[in-house]
């Protein structure tokens, strides 16, 4: 199972050694799908649409196909409203168990 959503933002956390995008990048996630060889989850991004021979990262399994990248090379791009948010609760939180 996928820990992304079609269409949520994600940011690259690892350089991909393709160039097809570095650390930092965003993204949107427009499928989810696993790899053939060790069922590992991986995304496809919005606006990289290539056909292509390509080798999975995790595993070396090779496959044709709509490029897909390893999910793990990803986290979910967090605004600056859910951080505040984040935090709140995590004092609330630290706050209630001191009492």
């Amino acid at each position: 199972m996928s820990k992304f959503k079609l269409g949520q933002e994600i940011v690259a956390i690892k350089y991909q050694p393709e160039g097809k995008f570095k650390k930092g990048d965003e993204f949107i996630v427009d499928g989810l799908s696993c790899c053939n060889k060790c069922g590992l989850p991986c995304v496809y991004l919005k606006g990289l649409y290539n056909n292509v021979r390509n080798i999975h990262s995790a595993c070396g399994g090779r496959f044709s196909g709509r490029e897909m990248f390893a999910e793990s090379d990803f986290a979910p791009k967090q605004s600056f409203a859910d951080s505040i948010c984040e935090k709140i609760a995590n004092d609330v939180e630290a706050e209630i168990g001191e009492v």
